[in-house]
């Protein structure tokens, strides 16, 4: 399976919409496909919206649906962003044990 690896533009709009998360963003996009592919997807949906609002379509039906593929979009990223959170929080050493580790050496 080769890494797909997302450029900056294709996960800036996510970027935008998770600034506290640029850093994970970029790693995630980086290093899976899926997430790539859906920071592309969001990319894409990002700028049907802003080129809809720029035309006078702005309000047709295309412009809703593609509101609604960003708000699902959204969630489905915000999630992966969670769980790699959770993840890297349970591969981290806790502060404690490394304490208790740390006291027990003479």
């Amino acid at each position: 399976m080769s890494k797909v690896v997302a450029p900056v533009s294709e996960f800036q709009s996510v970027v935008n919409r998770f600034p506290e998360d640029a850093v994970l963003v970029a790693e995630l996009a980086a290093t899976g496909e899926t997430f790539g592919a859906l920071c592309e997807e969001h990319a894409l949906a990002t700028q049907a919206v802003q080129r809809a609002v720029k035309s006078a379509s702005a309000y047709d039906q295309a412009f809703y649906e593609y509101l609604e593929i960003i708000r699902d979009l959204e969630h489905e990223i915000a999630t992966a962003i969670a769980n790699e959170k959770r993840s890297l929080r349970r591969s981290a050493p806790t502060a404690g044990a490394s304490q208790k580790r740390n006291a027990s050496v003479p």
